[in-house]
């Protein structure tokens, strides 16, 4: 979601709708995501499934920080490409290496 290594900090969710018009050139988005409000205001990790579902895509992975932080990270696919994507690499959890997840 962010190949420029920038980070959104809390308005991941703001991206994609920003972005919604290319969601459909990507088989696979990596973004940070939250379970309870680390920003004011942050979506939750619902909030960006409810979205992206309406782009075919489904989360297939979600990494958390640790069990008492309310972050972390997520994986969601084109639902098509399941079957192609059926392990999920571990260079995705390599912190820093987003990139690489976009526009597989």
């Amino acid at each position: 979601m962010s190949p420029s290594g920038s980070k959104p900090q809390g308005y991941e969710l703001e991206v994609c709708k920003g972005g919604a018009e290319k969601l459909n050139q990507f088989d696979v988005i990596f973004s940070e995501c939250n379970r309870q409000e680390t920003y004011e205001g942050c979506p939750m990790v619902e909030d960006m499934d409810a979205f992206l579902s309406e782009f075919s895509f489904v989360r297939v992975e979600t990494k958390w920080v640790t069990d008492y932080h309310s972050w972390g990270d997520a994986v969601w696919i084109k639902k098509e490409k399941l079957i192609k994507f059926t392990v999920v690499p571990r260079v995705f959890w390599l912190r820093g290496k987003k990139e690489l997840a976009c526009g597989v």
